[in-house]
């Protein structure tokens, strides 16, 4: 899948096969994985005469897989989560599902609390890079072939997980996926509502759809293109997205591309109209910076990058993000807070980025990296703010 090896890249390891605890008629598995990352920032918020700030997070995970039959699953995995500053840990239970495959041999059927990944995570996320991930509570019916899988689901957002405690939201929509040899194409219709808004919250729809084409070690593109439509508050949404990526090998074990992403901004608050681009349940960490100050709403970045995985098990990206507001007049794409628009400028600023990853006896993955943000005119008082990391992973 594009955005290539980037997006492959960043992706936490995949999770072990685990421990087989019982086996026979039903084999249950066991698995857990125990994270740390420390982060510094300095300043924080990216704006003259801040301090820095430095801070540490952890989460726990431990699931068990159930394997009842051929057509049979069921899976559940609890987590923990320590938070800075003496914060509490807490206990959330993070997927609970079960499913019957191949249902009248027609579909899949997954019932219960899940993750939900589709497309490059551009809409859809598991957020892993976040403390908590995103989970779903619903139904989700599969109907696959070797061509093609189309995916219906209709669930609520979990709070605190996928949507912040408090929100009360229904998500539900069509995903279908068409692959031949070099080439797929997918198209969705996403659909969400603000349940307990009283008519003054977000129930919109989401209608894009993508394409990717490929050669085998050589050039893959990557298009993409969703519009909004419905209601934001007592505003009519028609918020619009693109994104194009392009990428290439170069020397051996070394690609090189070209990303471009165009989120919309509203211009006029007053007009009845809201232009700007309401974000789904994605993660922006991995399209407008890693280190996190903007989220996918009235911004345009363009994005060279480089990849490379080293014999000795190293992989690296390097990425330049040129931002800008994609409507000058829009408000600023602010995720951290903190940031105050300066009036008539629409140059949010550059960030240099370098990521590195290793797996180490295949039950650690270590991953660290650092990123420098030039603070641009359109970020009243900003400032330059250095960032990096380090993350420790073990599972089993």
């Amino acid at each position: 899948m594009l955005l290539t090896l980037l997006l492959a890249l960043a992706q936490d390891p995949p999770a072990s096969e685990g421990i087989v605890v019982a086996k026979g008629d039903t084999k249950i598995t066991l698995g857990a994985a125990l994270r740390y990352r420390y982060e510094t920032r300095d300043p924080s918020p990216a704006i003259e005469g801040a301090g820095s700030e430095s801070f540490g997070l952890g989460r726990f995970r431990v699931h068990m897989d159930f394997s009842l039959n051929e057509q049979a699953k069921a899976f559940i995995q609890f987590q923990e989560t320590v938070v800075p500053d003496g914060v509490p840990s807490s206990d959330t239970l993070h997927q609970a599902y079960g499913q019957l495959l191949q249902v009248a041999n027609l579909a899949d059927f997954q019932v219960g609390r899940f993750e939900m990944v589709y497309g490059g995570e551009l809409l859809i996320s598991r957020s892993d890079w976040s403390r908590t991930g995103s989970c779903f509570d619903g139904v989700r019916l599969s109907h696959h072939t070797d061509d093609y899988v189309v995916d219906l689901f209709v669930t609520q957002p979990v709070e605190g997980q996928a949507v912040p405690i408090g929100l009360d939201q229904s998500f539900m929509g069509v995903y279908g996926t068409l692959h031949r040899e070099a080439i797929q194409v997918e198209g969705y219709v996403l659909a969400r509502d603000d349940r307990s808004d009283g008519g003054m919250g977000t129930d919109d729809a989401t209608l894009g759809g993508r394409f990717l084409w490929s050669q085998k070690e050589g050039i893959a593109v990557m298009v993409e293109a969703a519009i909004q439509t419905g209601d934001h508050g007592t505003d009519d949404a028609g918020g619009t997205l693109f994104t194009a990526d392009v990428s290439t090998p170069t020397i051996k074990n070394l690609t090189a591309g070209l990303n471009v992403l165009y989120a919309s901004g509203d211009g006029d608050a007053g007009d009845g109209d809201d232009d700007a681009f309401r974000p789904l349940y994605n993660t922006a960490h991995k399209f407008v910076g890693a280190s996190d100050l903007f989220v996918v709403t009235n911004v345009l970045d363009v994005q060279p990058y480089a990849t490379y995985k080293a014999a000795n098990g190293w992989r690296f990206t390097g990425a330049v993000h040129l931002l800008t507001l994609a409507d000058e007049d829009g408000a600023l794409p602010d995720l951290r807070g903190g940031l105050i628009k300066a009036p008539g400028e629409d140059d949010l600023g550059i960030e240099v980025e370098a990521l590195a990853w290793k797996t180490i006896f295949e039950e650690v993955d270590l991953h660290l990296g650092v990123s420098e943000y030039l603070a641009g005119d359109a970020v009243a008082n900003g400032d330059d703010q250095l960032w990096g990391f380090i993350q420790l992973q073990f599972f089993i």
